[in-house]
């Protein structure tokens, strides 16, 4: 077959570093191909599309030829890793045959690995003036190499064409061209030369997670459990939880599918394992233990995926995810359009008498409908967090972000409420609570107020006495919301007026009325 190559000169930052390392936590690899091709050839596992995940601190870029739409095409190969994270990668680099150093490692500085590591070598070719010339893109390996869950070797596989090598790099964790259980193929797609110098297709293969995340976590002492999202961890987490009444629990990051409610009973610090002193989950770079709600959860008795009983409970760096998308057939999910139907078992989380509770640092996300959180408790802090994506407006299954039916003395402060779809932040009553610093916006869905105090129809006391809402920005985008600010509850019911509150020095724009009083 003779191969005609599309040569673009394309130019690519070779090396982002922060500092040498000589290990790090491997994120996974992409291939990107040059123009008038498909410009995302193989998209990173973690990510899903050719961009290195959140945490990735450094990369590396690899030239390569693959045979993209059939021809010979330049492309990169971008290995992605996190070297503030001591694991089980070792470095890379790439050398062509005639010597030229084209990526260092960045254990080395040079082309070289490291005193005592291997070097595997995997072959492609790259582009010269006029042709081609090979190539070693070199991933350096411990002479006593272990699987972990992010990395578990490389391999390379060429095509069963004539002038095929077969295996031509055995990965190390298994002897042959595959990848160690609990790990996941990644492909690159390169050109290599065969037996007899003759050109052919061949498949760089690595093998690591594809949640980036591992399947076996300690997450208390003899209690295991999955961190990929797949397997539901419900018992292993409830298990903890008991175990730490009065405790700080640290959960190892990860996604924690739930198919039974959390329950808390007993006062408890539960935050992500590291996360002290790290900024908030809302961060790209963190990486936070993730509830996930799975499609099975149906928790009738108690509704949500975390429920919180009684005083003192702390949730810092955890993210409660509804995962809305995954759950559209459930019976959570139609719950929420019956008319009587119990709608808390499609609330992310909801808390009974939580006295001087705390919410920082976190995010609740992606419920199905009704809210975020149902929160009742004096005192609470709620800091750093972030309320987004609840509900549907379109559909019907609206939620809120946060629902405060009770907040006297409640602190809320530098959070965000991010196109919530019935009320961004709600609020009961809250004698002497502070609202200050906080971020409501719509950005693509519409809702019916961004920040309302109400009385639920007399079913709170609505008496907002000493409460201040100040220095917050409340944006509804173009006219997404009904009511950026409502105060009191007429709009939807004729229950009596609210009492009380001072509202002063906020930024608040795009609202069909900015600001309405009617019931307070």
């Amino acid at each position: 077959t003779m191969w005609l190559l599309l040569h673009v000169v394309v130019v690519v930052v070779a090396l982002v570093v922060s500092t040498p390392s000589c290990s790090g936590l491997w994120r996974g690899t992409y291939e990107l191909s040059d123009p008038y091709c498909m410009p995302c050839e193989n998209a990173n596992l973690i990510t899903g599309a050719c961009a290195c995940p959140p945490d990735t601190t450094s990369y590396q870029s690899f030239r390569v030829i693959n045979d993209c739409a059939g021809t010979e095409h330049g492309g990169h190969m971008m290995l992605c890793y996190n070297d503030t994270v001591a694991d089980s990668y070792i470095g890379s680099y790439q050398q062509d045959d005639d010597g030229t150093c084209r990526t260092i490692n960045p254990a080395t500085n040079a082309c070289s690995c490291a005193s005592g590591d291997v070097p595997l070598g995997l072959r492609t070719l790259v582009d010269t003036n006029g042709g081609f010339k090979g190539s070693n893109i070199v991933i350096c390996s411990s002479s006593t190499f272990r699987v972990t869950y992010d990395f578990g070797g490389v391999y390379q596989q060429d095509d069963q064409v004539p002038a095929s090598r077969g295996c031509r790099l055995p990965n190390v964790a298994t002897g042959g061209c595959s990848c160690p259980p609990g790990t996941s193929p990644q492909q690159t797609r390169v050109i290599a030369d065969g037996t007899g110098g003759q050109y052919l297709g061949s498949t760089i293969v690595s093998c690591g997670s594809a949640t980036g995340f591992p399947s076996a976590v300690e997450v208390c002492p003899g209690v295991i459990a999955d961190a990929t999202g797949v397997n539901d961890t419900s018992a292993a987490l409830q298990r903890c939880i008991n175990a730490y009444a009065n405790k700080v629990l640290e959960i190892p990051p990860g996604l924690y599918a739930i198919a039974n409610a959390l329950l808390i009973k007993a006062p408890i610090v539960i935050r992500t394992q590291g996360s002290s002193s790290m900024p908030p989950c809302s961060d790209p770079a963190m990486r936070c233990a993730t509830f996930l709600a799975s499609p099975q959860l149906y928790s009738p008795a108690t509704g949500g995926i975390i429920v919180l009983y009684g005083p003192d409970i702390v949730l810092d760096h955890i993210v409660i995810d509804g995962n809305r998308n995954n759950r559209m057939n459930s019976k959570a999910s139609s719950d929420c359009i019956v008319k009587g139907a119990n709608r808390a078992t499609a609330y992310n989380g909801l808390a009974y008498n939580c006295v001087n509770c705390v919410f920082t640092n976190s995010i609740s996300m992606n419920a199905l409908c009704g809210t975020g959180f149902q929160w009742i408790g004096a005192g609470s802090n709620f800091t750093a967090s972030v309320f987004r994506d609840n509900g549907n407006h379109a559909d019907g299954r609206w939620s809120d972000g946060l629902t405060l039916l009770q907040g006297t003395s409640a602190i809320v402060q530098d959070c965000q409420f991010i196109d919530n779809t019935d009320v961004n932040f709600i609020i009961g009553s809250g004698q002497h609570a502070r609202i200050h610093n906080n971020v409501i916006a719509m950005m693509i869905q519409n809702a019916f107020a961004g920040y309302m105090m109400d009385n639920f129809n007399g079913g709170e006391d609505g008496n907002f006495d000493d409460l201040w809402f100040n220095d917050n920005i409340v944006d509804c985008g173009a006219s997404q919301c009904d009511f950026a600010i409502e105060v009191g509850p007429h709009p939807w019911y004729a229950s009596t007026n609210i009492l009380g509150g001072t509202i002063t020095s906020n930024t608040v724009s795009g609202g069909g009325c900015n600001i309405n009083v009617y019931g307070g």
